[in-house]
């Protein structure tokens, strides 16, 4: 028995649009920022890394605006890291 963990890139996308975040990224930004996504295994790194890239290309606003769990953040990429964790990931065992 195995775990898979993977980020589904339609759910990050959904993130992205209700957060109003990636809106100062390109179409090629956008699309490395979800081939980054795909390679997300479970590892810590890759999980940073694409949240570093979600706040690079978006507005300070929606970053600032940002909430989770209905409180302010304290730690802006650990807190978007915690989120697409809660969002986007998929895991199951084979």
């Amino acid at each position: 028995m195995k775990q898979i963990t993977e980020i589904d890139c339609d759910k990050l996308r959904q993130f992205c649009i209700h957060n109003e975040f990636y809106t100062r990224g390109d179409c090629d930004a956008y699309s490395k920022m979800f081939d980054m996504a795909r390679t997300y295994k479970g590892d810590i790194d890759i999980l940073e890394n694409v949240a570093d890239d979600i706040i690079a290309h978006s507005s300070g606003e929606s970053i600032t605006n940002f909430t989770y769990s209905g409180m302010k953040m304290k730690d802006t990429v650990g807190d978007i890291m915690t989120e697409i964790y809660r969002n986007c990931v998929n895991v199951w065992f084979e």
